[in-house]
């Protein structure tokens, strides 16, 4: 068969289209059989019409529907021996290479036929031939290995990325100019592998991004995006990251050369207007590559030593980071985010460099008001800026604002991302914005969770969290801080992990509160009493119209908590139970603390500056603050978090105040269910077996809150505070001492409560509860030789004491709480003291075992 009538039956289609595909098949098989047997006459005989007979068949490969005979008929495997052949004319060497790439073309058929011909080293080799030839051989070989995985495989063991790589890397780098973009495409067949001398040259990475760009012919810039992206595909493996920073003398170091890199993708290679869209979408992939190897990179030991030995690295993210590009300023925190992790280094940021200015900078530039990654970025950034003790009360003004600083209005209007326009007014803080944010919850959480862990263990941020929102007594505003936000957020919120960020911080706040004169004096004082219960009655009224109904489906909200009085109060200022339900059309009441003396008004005396009054009045403006409370003790799914929630009402119990609020909360189904268990150890589903009908007084089945998963910190496992004394793992306090039970004497709350607070003390001496250094809150015996009880801190070294100091944090709870609740319905008393009970044996048992 001639040249000429192979060309003719290629060309010849006849009634192919109508054909069954099998039989077209067949025949097609049985034509290029006499095709086969010409070649091989050709081939043996020496004849170089072989050359002629290959390029025809090259030809006729390009139609789709002649591939599978390509190979049926032995023609592909055939010409696979041939190109095996050293010293090939050229005309053959290439025609052979196009028949073999058109026939593998979308047809694995035949790559299979490649692969087990065993003839792929072979197309190999060729990548070091003339550049006649390799403009050939690089089309060839993407055709075999494209979507393909075993093709690749056995090229990856051929050395093929070797051989790609020493080809732009070599002296032949001017001869890729037409190909580079194909060697970059097959090399990213190979990312993620792990490199080896016979496989995979570790500077991967480096020679790709190093290619000189003027080279490459074509659109420089798909060229730049292709090279780029690759080298990145390359440092997702850990091994190639570690050798990439080990390399020396480029551009200062590896890690500057990558940020350059970088840069230059930002300010010279972003897309334009005319950009094609393909090449666009591939740039805007490669940026993400590019943040997420970085981050990854900046992980890791090697990246942090190199960041101290080389000032230019933190020079540079600190430009990026002021530049006014905000993917150069994303790149920048998210890095620098990393290397503050070392607390001396986050120091170092925010006390020498004060970095935080332009992270807050990001957060109130309403140019990025819908860049979510770049808020979120700078918040993770601020979030390990702010997990020093030493940082914390620096960033909390600037941050959560100062009582002089507007806190909900929009951010100014910028010239640049970095140039406030001149202004009269301060420009409000970031985080009251961010927390306003409901269409962007990611974001909204994650200021949130910074919030909480600026306040973790700072009074100084607390207080500026408790400060009333307007100091003018006219203005409701002066009803209301910006926890009273953060609890309005709580009650709409559904996104879970907000939720549970917002309880944390009312738990840290609640911590601090209750160890920490804190409270703003610029809450109402006894003088403003009777004006604002006009104003707090229609706040209540407001609260029942607007807040979700409480767990359970009941209409009731938790009642704000009322406060006991002294007996020296007048009798205007009688509260209610604090285990009664409170109507919601009520306004707060301002009862006078036990043990405040009287001024001439009849009333207490300097509410301003008595820490107890304080309390009082920041509870009473805060009525949702149980239900935020609850929703940490209730839940079951962070075991550590309700041990964190049991110590920090224990150090609540011990003031009225703060046991009324404690009770509030207790007094849901699922909150007595709660803290029996931390007593006994088990969940006793029949409370009404233990309290009584009259002991549950309004207890509805609150069907605890929704689990939320929360985002794991630096220093902590799965949920956790903030580093040192705050972070919340379960263990239990060196040189514990556990004694003797707990009596059953002076059950009856008939007989009184002084006496059986005093043999109940006796008892949990005897148990060992002494103080233990609860966070800084004083302990031991008091005046009139009343002991301090205090809750023990849970020691991260000894979780399976867990339940142990639980079952103590619980018992000094609950004490304090039949201590400072006088009004404690007679059956909930007594079924606090049956726990209390069942607790201390469990607590002799223990110490038997």
């Amino acid at each position: 068969m001639t040249p000429l009538d192979i060309e003719a039956m290629f060309q010849g289609q006849g009634q192919a289209e109508i054909m069954d595909p099998d039989i077209l098949m067949e025949q097609r098989s049985q034509q290029l059989q006499s095709v086969l047997m010409a070649a091989q006459h050709l081939w043996f005989a020496g004849d170089p019409g072989i050359d002629e007979v290959a390029q025809k068949l090259g030809d006729g490969s390009r139609d789709a529907s002649w591939r599978l005979p390509l190979g049926a008929s032995g023609i592909l495997k055939f010409f696979l021996g041939i190109i095996a052949v050293d010293g090939l004319r050229t005309p053959l060497k290439t025609h052979t290479l196009r028949l073999i790439g058109n026939s593998c073309a979308d047809t694995d058929f035949n790559r299979d036929i490649v692969i087990a011909s065993g003839q792929l080293p072979s197309i190999i080799r060729l990548v070091n031939d003339d550049g006649s030839v390799l403009g050939f051989v690089i089309p060839v070989l993407y055709n075999i290995l494209v979507d393909y995985q075993p093709a690749q495989d056995a090229a990856f063991s051929a050395g093929l990325a070797l051989r790609l790589v020493d080809l732009i890397a070599g002296p032949r780098v001017s001869q890729c100019g037409a190909v580079v973009n194909l060697v970059a495409q097959i090399l990213m067949f190979f990312a993620g592998r792990d490199p080896s001398p016979e496989t995979l040259n570790p500077m991967t990475p480096f020679i790709l991004m190093n290619y000189p760009i003027s080279l490459i012919q074509g659109d420089k810039q798909e060229g730049f995006v292709t090279l780029t992206a690759t080298a990145l595909a390359f440092l997702t493996n850990e091994i190639v990251q570690r050798h990439f920073l080990g390399l020396l003398n480029t551009m200062n170091g590896p890690v500057t050369y990558i940020l350059h890199v970088y840069q230059a993708a930002v300010m010279t290679w972003a897309p334009q207007a005319d950009t094609d869209p393909d090449v666009a979408q591939q740039w805007h992939s490669m940026k993400t590559a590019f943040l997420n190897v970085l981050a990854d990179m900046s992980s890791l030991d090697e990246f942090a030593t190199l960041a101290q030995t080389q000032p230019d690295i933190p020079h540079m993210l600190i430009n990026f980071l002021s530049s006014g590009y905000p993917d150069l300023q994303c790149m920048a925190c998210l890095v620098l985010g990393n290397l503050a992790r070392n607390d001396e280094t986050s120091v170092l940021y925010v006390q020498t460099h004060s970095l935080q200015i332009h992270a807050a900078g990001i957060l109130t530039n309403p140019q990025n008001a819908r860049n979510t990654m770049l808020l979120h970025a700078s918040l993770g950034f601020l979030k390990n800026l702010a997990i020093p003790a030493a940082n914390k009360a620096l960033l909390g003004p600037s941050l959560i604002g100062t009582p002089s600083q507007p806190s909900f209005s929009v951010a100014t209007p910028t010239t640049s991302s970095n140039t406030p326009t001149p202004t009269a007014h301060v420009p409000p803080p970031p985080l009251p914005n961010l927390w306003a944010l409901d269409t962007l919850p990611q974001v909204q959480f994650a200021s949130v969770s910074l919030t909480r862990s600026l306040c973790a263990g700072c009074p100084p941020n607390i207080k500026l969290l408790l400060h009333p929102l307007s100091t003018d007594p006219s203005s409701p505003a002066s009803q209301r801080s910006k926890l009273s936000v953060l609890l309005d957020l709580f009650s709409r919120s559904d996104a879970e992990p907000t939720r549970v960020e917002c309880a944390r911080l009312v738990l840290a706040v609640c911590r601090v509160l209750h160890s920490t004169p804190i409270v703003s004096p610029f809450w109402p004082t006894p003088e403003d009493v009777e004006g604002l219960q006009v104003r707090a009655a229609k706040k209540s009224d407001h609260i029942s119209k607007t807040l979700p109904p409480a767990p359970g489906g009941s209409d009731a909200f938790i009642p704000p908590p009322s406060f006991p009085s002294s007996s020296s109060s007048s009798s205007s200022e009688n509260p209610a139970s604090a285990t009664a339900p409170k109507s919601s059309s009520s306004p707060p009441s301002f009862p006078t603390p036990p043990g405040l003396p009287l001024g001439s008004n009849g009333r207490g005396a300097n509410l301003e500056t008595h820490p107890s009054a304080r309390r009082s009045h920041f509870y009473a403006w805060h009525p949702e603050l149980p239900r935020a409370l609850s929703l940490i003790v209730n839940q079951r799914k962070w075991p550590s978090l309700r041990s964190e929630c049991w110590f920090v009402f224990a150090l609540m119990s011990r003031s009225a105040e703060g046991a009324a609020v404690v009770m509030s909360v207790l007094m849901d189904l699922e909150g007595t269910h709660a803290i029996g268990e931390a007593l006994t150890g088990e969940r006793d589903d029949d409370v009404r077996a233990v309290f009584g009908e009259d002991g549950l007084g309004s207890l509805s089945p609150g069907g605890g809150p929704r689990d939320a998963e929360t985002e794991a910190e630096r220093h902590s496992p799965a949920v956790s505070g903030d580093g040192g004394s705050n972070t919340l793992t379960p263990g239990n306090p060196a040189g514990m001492d556990v004694g003797t039970p707990i009596s059953n004497a002076g059950s009856s709350s008939e007989a009184g409560t002084g006496g059986w607070l005093a043999e109940q003390e006796a008892h949990l001496r005897s148990l060992g509860l002494s103080p233990q250094g609860a966070g800084g809150v004083g302990g031991g015996v008091g005046a009139g030789g009343r002991m301090e009880l205090e809750p023990q801190q849970i020691d991260p070294e000894k979780k399976q004491h867990m339940v142990r100091v639980d079952r103590e944090n619980a018992i000094v709870l609950v004490t304090e709480l039949m201590r400072n609740c006088p009004d404690m319905p007679p059956m909930r008393r007594n079924g606090f003291h049956m726990l209390l009970r069942k607790a201390g044996e469990a607590v002799e048992a223990g110490r038997r075992g």
